[in-house]
């Protein structure tokens, strides 16, 4: 939308390369699409929200699990298992999310092809939502332990590596994809290690 011909930035200001007013310009009208596009899928996904229908089995699932239950937020704090999962989570979301947010900027040093990258934001966008369900199905059939080491060591290397393919659109588009299929895969893993060790309540 903002760039369909593919134009490559040329105008240079203090060093830095810009893309012409007549691409530029087309930005606030994009924004206002996509404001758009949020809301109706907002209101589709409000539309099909609904209350479980047995709700006397889940009120006994919920009832039988609260013995397990973390008695409150101040004090699953106060343990040392919460502040290791958080420092975990911390050391091991950043360099992920840092990937997703300059993929394109770091991406523009090397491949002067702006239709390409955003290609591969899309498709790793892809990989960030369906791989989930993977990540998933992987701490089920084993443990949290195995999958999150397994995330870690993908995740390690492909990061280390991502410099030197960064030149060549294939492998670029196949490492930031499967950077981006980690980071998906934390949001997968934490939430559910987190029912297990302070209940689902």
């Amino acid at each position: 939308m903002i760039n369909p011909n593919n134009d490559t930035p040329d105008h240079k200001i203090h060093g830095e390369k810009y893309f012409k007013s007549s691409i530029a310009d087309r930005y606030p009208e994009t924004l206002r699409w996509l404001a758009f596009i949020y809301v109706i899928l907002s209101v589709l996904g409000i539309a099909l929200l609904a209350s479980p229908q047995k709700k006397d089995e889940l009120t006994v699932l919920v009832d039988k699990n609260r013995d397990d239950e973390c008695p409150s937020l101040r004090e699953g704090i106060k343990t040392k298992r919460f502040w290791h999962l958080f420092i975990m989570a911390l050391m091991s979301i950043t360099p992920g999310l840092y990937i997703v947010n300059v993929y394109k900027t770091f991406g523009k040093s090397r491949i002067s092809n702006d239709e390409f990258l955003t290609i591969v934001g899309s498709v790793s966008s892809v990989f960030n939502g369906s791989f989930r369900y993977i990540w998933g199905w992987v701490m089920d059939k084993y443990s949290f332990k195995k999958a999150y080491s397994v995330l870690i060591l993908v995740q390690t290397a492909f990061i280390m590596t991502l410099y030197y393919v960064a030149s060549i659109e294939a492998l670029y588009l196949i490492w930031v994809c499967v950077i981006v299929c980690c980071e998906g895969g934390h949001f997968s893993l934490y939430p559910t290690v987190i029912a297990r060790m302070y209940g689902k309540q």
